[in-house]
């Protein structure tokens, strides 16, 4: 079931459509054999399949990274968990910039 995220850091904002993750989607790291056989599968796929491939990756990245920041700070607002995912994926300087005037939020 896909649900809508929107995200609005004031000066700039963007919206997009996630699915729920599958258990599937959270396997250990394959051996490096595996991994061989992996890369050759991507590589016989077409260019618009591995671009879907790679927003889903994305995607779920985004999804963990997020859930990860409200793990380790339950009590934290919508809006914190954004300035916070904004401050681990871009750094304190791009942060800053965004909000100058709120103080940097622990990811």
């Amino acid at each position: 079931m896909a649900r809508p995220v929107a995200y609005d850091c004031g000066r700039v904002s963007w919206q997009f459509t996630t699915t729920p993750l599958p258990q599937s989607a959270f396997r250990p790291t394959p051996p490096p054999m595996h991994m061989h056989f992996q890369a050759a599968i991507y590589r016989q796929r077409g260019g618009a399949e591995r671009m879907r491939i790679a927003l889903r990756l994305s995607a779920m990245t985004r999804e963990l990274a997020i859930a990860g920041i409200r793990s380790r700070n339950p009590e934290y607002s919508h809006d914190q968990v954004r300035r916070a995912y904004m401050r681990l994926m871009h750094g304190d300087d791009v942060a800053q910039r965004i909000w100058p005037d709120q103080p940097l939020i622990q990811p």
